[in-house]
């Protein structure tokens, strides 16, 4: 696993100029039948590497080690389904969308505080993607997204307007 981030790092200095894209997936970082959970952010990783190589595989370059290329991963069809990219403009079905985020893992709460945790009050939509370093409030003008911004947990409120979210599974398998 050290040996295949150190290649990436390595082809990434070396290919600059090309137009390849160079992708590091990483490893799970726990043994096969260890009782301990991986890391929120390396599955949030995991999951957005998957998602980009359904999305563009051509001129890609992707570096991972060999126990880790040797685990199952999710079908392509899951990844696909419920990982998303949500921008301003977007129109979005609340009860669709409310489904779709409780079927890849999300917990539905009345206040969010944890990464993987989403709640519907009205036209607003608080989420925190895994893998994120902060949530998110989506304010809804009818199915249209007028407008995404980051979310303080401690005090509810949002500032700071973004373009964009990332939405991925909470986790690599839903049973």
């Amino acid at each position: 696993s050290q040996q295949a981030y150190k290649i990436y790092k390595e082809l990434q200095y070396l290919a600059k100029d090309s137009k390849a894209e160079i992708l590091y997936f990483p490893d799970l970082e726990i043994l096969a039948y260890d009782r301990f959970s991986t890391s929120i952010d390396i599955i949030s990783a995991r999951q957005r590497v998957l998602y980009k190589l359904t999305q563009n595989p051509t001129n890609t370059i992707l570096v991972a080690s060999i126990s880790t290329i040797l685990r199952k991963l999710a079908p392509t069809n899951f990844i696909t389904e419920y990982s998303f990219i949500l921008k301003v403009g977007d129109t979005l079905d609340i009860t669709k969308q409310k489904t779709q985020l409780v079927e890849s893992g999300y917990t539905l709460v009345n206040n969010v505080f944890e990464k993987g945790e989403f709640s519907i009050r009205g036209s607003i939509i608080d989420i925190y993607p895994i893998g994120a370093k902060q949530a998110f409030r989506i304010d809804l003008f009818d199915d249209d997204v007028d407008s995404i911004k980051e979310l303080d947990l401690e005090t509810q409120r949002s500032a700071n307007e973004v373009k964009h979210i990332d939405l991925m599974p909470s986790h690599e398998f839903i049973y």
